[in-house]
């Protein structure tokens, strides 16, 4: 049994008794209250954790760009992104502890996700979304192991909820974003053609043909494995990173399951489901509400059919899925059924427990000398 397991389960179900009864003061405080001590739950689990497999690699390279100077660290092997060199130089003048590394990225991960849901979801609506999050593999797989994209993603995250609020300020956090990991410029890419498409084509319908068309596509070509032919091309065409070569090279003894796959298939399509079932509830599909979130979702998840055919291709489709519980719950929302939410609340608390056990968990590792 996980050692997180049993106090996880009970925070859960404290939150949904509170939820269910949410309309009382006393209630919405208790949602925020159970929120905020799962959020520290696992952000302390995840600071102490041992340092093994990712963990041992992120911390062997802060206590190298600790002991050098700031010049010298930016050009240490020249590819690595900046801001999480300077991340890593900056709290490695305060000390060796890999306490300090995992705390500092952990808060900025935390920090940037939290202010994100407040923005665009209020106390609520944020503690909903911190609860659907804290147990959800590809929130916690980068807090741990992926650092420096899972600080992309965040970033990414900010940006996309400033744009649906029309902020300026949601350009800076687009383009800050790869100078956490570079990979992350798919995603820039996308969201920029994405916003494009809003600003000149008026028509929803039209919208709904160009990104479900070009989703059509982008599947087409993965299950007829047609991609790899188009996109291995691309080192031929553009320089890349020797770190990115590894998607593009001829990988037999790497241990991953490539190509089209229909269980990644699946889930991806879970909020267009979603948005299918509800559609006579609620405008699922209206550019005015989530179905701008829905939109620039499947936008994302574009990335992953072109790349399906790579080694490791889960963290091409980690800029779609990384928005997979938010799309959902916006959906619910939406329809303006308590019953549908409390249900949909209900059901998220349960997988996250069964998940917490049976594989999120294995991101999270108990902490050494207990």
């Amino acid at each position: 049994m996980h050692f997180l397991l049993i106090p996880y389960a009970l925070l859960s179900l404290s939150f949904v008794v509170h939820f269910s009864e949410r309309r009382d003061a006393y209630a919405r405080s208790g949602l925020v209250l159970t929120a905020g001590i799962t959020t520290t739950l696992i952000f302390l689990a995840l600071l102490l954790r041992p340092v093994i497999g990712d963990s041992w690699r992120y911390y062997q390279y802060f206590l190298v760009l600790r002991n050098m100077e700031l010049q010298d660290a930016f050009n240490y092997q020249s590819e690595s992104d900046p801001l999480y060199v300077l991340l890593n130089w900056t709290t490695g003048q305060l000390g060796d502890s890999q306490w300090l590394l995992f705390g500092a990225t952990l808060l900025i991960f935390m920090g940037v996700f939290l202010s994100s849901v407040y923005k665009l979801a209020g106390p609520i609506g944020a503690s909903i979304l911190l609860m659907c999050y804290m147990g959800y593999p590809f929130f916690i797989a980068y807090a741990s192991s992926g650092l420096r994209q899972g600080l992309s993603l965040v970033f990414l995250l900010m940006a996309f909820v400033g744009f649906r609020q029309q902020k300026l300020t949601a350009w800076a956090w687009l383009l800050l974003a790869p100078f956490w990991h570079s990979g992350a410029w798919l995603g820039v890419g996308v969201t920029v053609l994405h916003q494009a498409m809003c600003q000149s084509v008026s028509s929803g319908r039209m919208r709904w043909a160009l990104v479900l068309g070009l989703l059509f596509v982008a599947v087409g070509l993965s299950a007829s494995g047609l991609n790899e032919s188009i996109m291995s091309a691309l080192p031929e065409l553009i320089s890349l990173r020797q770190t990115h070569e590894i998607y593009f090279n001829n990988n037999e003894e790497i241990a991953y399951r490539t190509g089209f796959r229909a269980d990644f298939f699946l889930f991806s399509l879970l909020p267009l489901i979603t948005g299918w079932l509800l559609r006579k509830k609620a405008p699922i599909f209206s550019y005015m509400g989530s179905g701008w979130w829905l939109s620039l979702y499947l936008s994302l998840n574009i990335i992953y059919h072109l790349f399906s055919f790579v080694p490791f291709a889960d963290r091409f489709s980690a800029f779609s899925w990384f928005l997979l519980p938010l799309v959902i719950l916006l959906q619910v929302i939406e329809t303006r059924s308590r019953k549908m939410l409390v249900y949909f609340v209900g059901t998220i608390m349960l997988i996250n427990v069964v998940m917490l056990q049976f594989y999120t968990g294995s991101f999270i590792r108990m902490p050494e000398g207990l």
